[in-house]
């Protein structure tokens, strides 16, 4: 549980402590494009660890490699960490970037299968509580941390932090996880599935490629045209994974109404949580009474604070009433705080009323995702628990990409009550669509 908790820690670590250095890493190659080539810091780690989530899930789950192939993402994530730090220049630190993007979906594709292996059917649920409480605390921890470092040190640091907890889990993994029993591993492999492969990785690429791009421009043609192209290789992909003998993505996945509706609910769940920590500190920035950027970082703790403290003792509740229903009554509470946020910026409340809606969503995610995590894990067939932790940090990635896109699209990137409002309220609408998809995944097993 250790390991994979602070697997998940490093990953959403290193996805919200970059923001606190965009203003020094954009001073340092000032001559190199700027803020124009700056998103691919950002864009290239997502695509690399969104592509290639389920392609390493299928690889670790068709060779029995949970153990390989996570000690080997804590070792090249370490490494990959030394090299940003090292960048001379923007090229060699957005390769750096792709290649943690790497190292990432190798961990973490393959650590659901890890608590299923090797951790017993009572303590499954308390791990999963675990390692949605070990994000939280990233994200919650993440942009003091790479304030301090940068302030403090030289924003390389805020990469170079990463090393001696890519080598320690590296070390720890292969000296306490046990071998692979040869007789477990498979007698053949089938035929690897190379297009698919393609179709999956050009799916991501446009799609956080046209998003960052049309954000750039404000949606101009290119931008438009690579996110319209997204879609159509998501059909190629799934129509050739139909026809496969050995797709990357399992074919009985898709065919399991309880997987399938509860990764949209998760889905939607995070397209609320990522689009909302995205546009609050510019609606928090328009209260004059709000002097400087730490009194509004503590404000926007409130979220993921709240969701830490009500994301420990959820694992002993999953036990007691069950994921779905764990899950619902978050998906309420998320439904409530985001109601609560547009009627305060509508009306003119005072700060009250958003710090309470920020804790009431807060809670609702943290009551949300562990049960939600495990839903899939336990309606899932054992043999493919690298698969569904492909599948499931693949959602959460594309989850994110897309709550910023939406939010942002929404306020009109004008900081004006009124866009708030309006994105509050699709906020709320996407809310109830995951309520209704975790309602209609209907459980067949309890916990």
């Amino acid at each position: 549980m250790g390991l994979v908790a602070g697997a998940i820690f490093m990953d959403y670590l290193d996805t919200c402590i970059v923001t606190m250095a965009v203003s020094a890493i954009n001073s340092t190659y000032a001559n190199e494009g700027g803020f124009q080539v700056l998103p691919w810091i950002f864009t290239s780690y997502l695509m690399a660890i969104s592509g290639l989530l389920l392609l390493f899930g299928k690889i670790s789950d068709s060779a029995n490699l949970h153990r390989i192939m996570f000690s080997a993402g804590c070792g090249l994530f370490a490494i990959a960490s030394f090299f940003c730090g090292n960048a001379c220049d923007m090229p060699p630190l957005i390769l750096s970037r792709t290649l943690q993007g790497v190292a990432a979906a190798m961990m973490v594709s393959t650590s659901m299968g890890l608590i299923t292996q090797y951790l017993p059917k009572q303590k499954r649920p308390i791990a999963m509580s675990l390692v949605v409480t070990a994000g939280c605390l990233a994200l919650a921890l993440g942009p003091l941390i790479g304030g301090i470092l940068v302030e403090h040190f030289n924003w390389p640091w805020i990469f170079y932090i990463n090393v001696p907890m890519g080598i320690g889990g590296c070390l720890i993994a292969l000296f306490l996880l046990p071998k692979s029993d040869p007789t477990d591993l498979p007698l053949h492999m089938g035929s690897f599935d190379v297009l698919g492969a393609i179709y999956l990785i050009l799916t991501f690429c446009t799609l956080f490629f046209g998003l960052d791009l049309g954000g750039l421009d404000d949606w101009g043609m290119e931008g438009f045209l690579l996110t319209l192209c997204s879609p159509v290789f998501g059909y190629l992909f799934v129509r050739h994974e139909f026809r496969h003998p050995d797709p990357i993505f399992p074919v009985q996945l898709m065919r399991n109404r309880t997987v399938m509706c509860v990764a949209i609910s998760l889905l939607l769940s995070d397209v609320v949580y990522i689009g909302l920590i995205s546009v609050m500190p510019m609606l928090l920035s328009g209260y004059d009474f709000l002097t400087g950027a730490v009194t509004v970082g503590w404000i926007m703790l409130l979220l993921p604070v709240s969701m830490t403290l009500i994301s420990l003792p959820v694992g002993v509740f999953m036990c007691r009433y069950g994921c779905m229903f764990l899950s619902n009554r978050g998906a309420v509470l998320i439904i409530a705080g985001m109601g609560l946020l547009s009627i305060a910026v509508a009306t003119g409340i005072q700060l009250w009323a958003i710090c309470v809606g920020l804790v009431l969503v807060g809670l609702g995610l943290g009551l949300n995702e562990a049960p939600t995590l495990h839903r899939i894990a336990i309606h899932a067939p054992p043999n493919l628990s690298g698969s569904v932790g492909g599948i499931t940090f693949t959602v959460i990635n594309v989850g994110g990409m897309l709550g910023v896109t939406l939010f942002m699209s929404l306020i009109g990137r004008v900081s004006s009550p009124g866009g708030f409002v309006t994105a509050f309220i699709g906020g709320c609408l996407v809310a109830v669509l995951g309520l209704v998809a975790s309602i209609l995944a209907r459980d067949t097993i309890k916990y």
